[in-house]
């Protein structure tokens, strides 16, 4: 098992043991306090929706990192592979055939011909904060309508 995954279980120990310790999230009772939301007690337990998220991006990486053998990174055939797969709107916008060995090059910081967690991780950051300023502009469009 790779070390971020390692870490991760070892996180995911400890946030149910938590859990169950408490019965209840901290976000549970911050939507409480702030929204007057009290949550059913089998909601209580379930993951959040950013809790979820992460672990989607994570489980993504891991099934396309593992495709060659060597798991916990993607080589440039794993990198085209997750992109054409889940990133395939951004992929498509690409006036650049070479675009997936442009973004593998700026992403295997370390030069090894890989891409970790962490590198791919920035691939992900770098494209939400694209899309966030979209609905930013978006939603100032709107609101001159």
């Amino acid at each position: 098992m790779g070390g971020a995954l390692k870490r991760m279980t070892s996180c995911e120990m400890e946030i149910t043991h938590e859990r169950e310790r408490r019965g209840r999230t901290g976000s549970d009772e911050w939507m409480e306090k702030e929204n007057g939301v009290r949550l059913q007690p089998e909601q209580a337990n379930m993951p959040s929706e950013l809790e979820t998220a992460m672990e989607s991006l994570i489980l993504v990486f891991h099934r396309y990192a593992s495709r060659d053998g060597r798991t916990g990174t993607l080589n440039r055939r794993e990198l085209r592979l997750l992109m054409e797969n889940e990133l395939s709107n951004f992929l498509r916008c690409q006036k650049d055939p070479a675009a997936v060995d442009k973004i593998m090059k700026d992403l295997d910081t370390n030069g090894d011909g890989q891409v970790d967690f962490e590198e791919f991780v920035s691939l992900v950051v770098g494209l939400s904060i694209a899309c966030e300023r979209c609905y930013q502009l978006r939603v100032k469009n709107e609101g001159r309508k």
